[in-house]
């Protein structure tokens, strides 16, 4: 089963370079796994503007409550409407519907894959902006008793156009670096974008808490077994 590659045979890990900016672009799943329990929230709001005028406005919030890979729960709001809520507990995977009721699932797999995949929110909305970000080294903080290197966010100087409909306008915000592992363990960014027709713009705020502490995932009430 793939469930083994994810979660029990894990590829050696690299030491963690003096440069922890360029480290922290690297972080896979398995990176985070390093930091133990923790609780993950994320929230990143994008707007498009004509001009002066919006032409548009949403709100994504990520959730993931992390033990291990047999006890972890994932949830993804956009626009206060919840397109997806997954908990595994004990090995045993639950989906909450569309209509607000849990069933209980045949396996657990698909819904790691999901996870490990798409729990990088950081990497989702940072893209256009990574050829041109410079992160500056500032002070170090300790977040839940673990050392952080501050950096400060800026744009530096732009390419010669690629031929990308999105180009980087401005960029500024602070991240927070686990010194020992590269993971990110705070950051609040805001950033726009010159498009063919306005601009779009990008904020967000991501934090992870609760390291280490012992987190209970309890199966929900469930109505009887939903076949995938």
């Amino acid at each position: 089963m793939m469930w083994i590659s994810l979660a029990c045979v894990r590829a050696p890990q690299p030491e963690v370079p003096e440069d922890l900016a360029e480290a922290s672009e690297q972080v896979i799943f398995e990176s985070v796994e390093d930091i133990g329990s923790h609780v993950y929230n994320a929230t990143v709001v994008r707007e498009e503007f004509h001009q002066d005028d919006k032409l548009s406005s949403h709100v994504e919030t990520v959730e993931i409550i992390w033990s291990d890979w047999d006890n972890f729960s994932y949830r993804r709001i956009v626009d206060k409407t919840e397109t997806l809520n997954v908990r595994v507990v004990s090995g045993t995977p639950f989906k909450k519907s569309r209509a607000g009721l849990w069933a209980k699932k045949r396996d657990a797999e698909p819904y790691r894959i999901q996870m490990s995949h798409a729990w990088n929110v950081w990497e989702q909305n940072t893209k256009p902006f990574q050829a041109a970000m410079i992160k500056r080294p500032t002070e170090l903080e300790a977040i839940e008793s673990r050392d952080t290197q501050i950096y400060i966010l800026e744009l530096g100087p732009l390419a010669d156009s690629d031929g990308s409909k999105f180009r980087p306008k401005s960029l500024d915000g602070k991240v927070w670096v686990d010194k020992k592992t590269a993971v990110r363990l705070k950051a609040e960014v805001k950033g726009s974008l010159s498009t063919s027709h306005g601009t779009k713009t990008m904020e967000l705020n991501l934090e992870r808490s609760k390291i280490g502490h012992a987190l209970t995932l309890n199966p929900p009430t469930i109505l009887p077994k939903e076949k995938e």
